[in-house]
């Protein structure tokens, strides 16, 4: 309970909200090559952010080091938020 508390207040995202659309400021070209070498261009204008229980499955994942966690993936980007390390979440 204390880790994912910590994590909480790092900034890690904890709720049951659906996932949300967001609209990117600035719009990105992603280019992609087919099997035959055709170049498709692709304008990129919505972000899909994951909204989930993220802080209190982390903090079970923390002491272990098989990865798990509400990703299972020991390297997603919203698991490490601002440079947060095993020993503060135990710690905590």
């Amino acid at each position: 309970m204390p880790g994912g508390l910590v994590l909480v207040s790092r900034g890690v995202v904890q709720n049951l909200k659906p996932y949300t659309n967001a609209t990117l400021m600035e719009p990105q070209v992603v280019e992609k090559t087919s099997a035959d070498g055709v170049v498709q261009r692709d304008t990129v204008t919505t972000q899909v952010i994951a909204q989930e229980p993220t802080a209190s499955q982390e903090a079970i994942k923390m002491p272990g080091t098989n990865g798990g966690g509400f990703f299972n993936s020991a390297a997603y980007g919203t698991a490490k938020s601002r440079a947060l390390s095993k020993t503060d979440v135990l710690i905590g």
